[in-house]
């Protein structure tokens, strides 16, 4: 079976989008190989698709794959339909259809909080990150991030440091660990009991378009993301914007208004994240997901250090749900060279939501989301709320 969906996987032209919608169209992934191409073309499937089924190529990134799998116990591919695929993760729309697993695969089901922010951290942020993602950790999360410099690592590092489990989500395949300086920390996450995950092929290296990608998953696994310091233009708050569209919640913590990591968060604040200057101020937010034996343990403030006691009168914020990130309003309005994105640009003139987008430009959900994504991070297009997006306007 696990033979069957890699096929699939690694067929050309076969996306996030085009999985999903044959899953849709068929009883199973056998009935899905076994269907001849006027089958595929009758459920529509094009023609360029169907010519790629029998390319060499994927017979052999298939026996890649099953000989990584076998080659450890620690080494996991878990399919869409699997008993351990992550429930939150699996109530995306894009969900992926299959993740590379490597150590323990049932920390994916677990209660995550997501740790994201800046590679260039401020000593306080360091701080921070340390200190909520250790305390967190202490308290029956999972922190999940994504193994990147910065905030991410500190996460990663503090709760390895207190004997607890982390999950590392890549933007590259699970043999090509990036940053490389980040390969013995890898390495402790999994003696700790934590995961790496990943939904490229085992070789991929870092591409800018794969860190979008990634960053969703992140914001689906976990059910709340906390940001710790963020540039207005940061891949951390395309993070928090995903974790809105999954109705899950975002926490920001407040910082100097010299501080340009911190006009992000200040964002993110005004739009309606939770202001978190305690551990206090998340477990309110998500309380009932957390082990309440371990609920005297003190909580770490954000402007002092673990063992302060919070300030419980502090009011929650309002949900977010149908707030926005938005582009800076000076951003550059030259057209994007690659072709994709400039004819994702070209179509934004009027707002558009991503089900329109994905009708006109006939790309996957997953090609769209990556080129949108980086479109936002460099200024060219904004969310303008409701799930519409459009040019940035000047």
């Amino acid at each position: 079976m696990i033979k069957d969906w890699l096929t699939l996987y690694f067929t050309p032209q076969i996306g996030i989008r085009r999985f999903h919608h044959l899953l849709q169209s068929f009883t199973d992934i056998h009935e899905i190989l076994s269907a001849d191409n006027r089958a595929w073309q009758a459920v529509g499937i094009p023609q360029s698709a169907q010519s790629r089924r029998d390319d060499p190529k994927i017979a052999r990134e298939v026996e890649i794959s099953l000989a990584w799998l076998n080659a450890s116990p620690l080494h996991h591919i878990i399919t869409l339909d699997h008993a351990l695929y992550p429930p939150l993760l699996k109530m995306l729309p894009d969900a992926p259809p299959l993740l590379f697993i490597k150590g323990n695969p049932t920390m994916l089901s677990e209660p995550q909080l997501a740790i994201v922010g800046t590679r260039h951290p401020t000593e306080e942020g360091k701080r921070h990150s340390h200190a909520f993602a250790r305390e967190l950790s202490m308290r029956g999360f999972v922190i999940t991030s994504g193994l990147a410099m910065g905030v991410d690592g500190e996460a990663h590092r503090a709760v390895v440091e207190a004997n607890n489990r982390t999950i590392g989500v890549l933007g590259t395949g699970l043999e090509s660990i990036y940053p490389k300086r980040h390969q013995s920390l890898s390495e402790s996450i999994i003696d700790r009991g934590g995961a790496l995950v990943s939904e490229f092929p085992l070789g991929t290296p870092p591409k800018a378009t794969n860190f979008p990608r990634r960053n969703r998953i992140i914001a689906g696994l976990s059910l709340g993301t906390l940001v710790v310091e963020a540039a207005k233009r940061s891949g951390s708050l395309i993070t928090a914007r995903l974790a809105l569209e999954y109705n899950r919640e975002v926490f920001a913590i407040p910082g100097s208004i010299h501080n340009p990591h911190a006009k992000g968060t200040h964002q993110l604040i005004r739009d309606g994240a939770t202001l978190t200057e305690s551990v206090a101020d998340i477990l309110r937010e998500l309380s009932g997901w957390y082990d309440s034996t371990l609920e005297s343990k003190s909580a770490p403030r954000a402007e002092s250090t673990p063992n302060v006691e919070p300030d419980l009168q502090q009011k929650p914020v309002p949900s977010l749900i149908n707030s926005s990130i938005s582009a800076p309003p000076n951003a550059p309005l030259n057209a994007p060279s690659d072709p994709t994105e400039r004819k994702l640009f070209e179509t934004l003139q009027t707002p558009l939501t991503i089900d329109e987008l994905v009708e006109r430009l006939e790309l996957d959900t997953s090609t769209l989301m990556t080129t949108l994504l980086t479109l936002e991070l460099e200024g060219f297009v904004t969310n303008i709320g409701s799930g519409r997006y459009q040019q940035t306007l000047g």
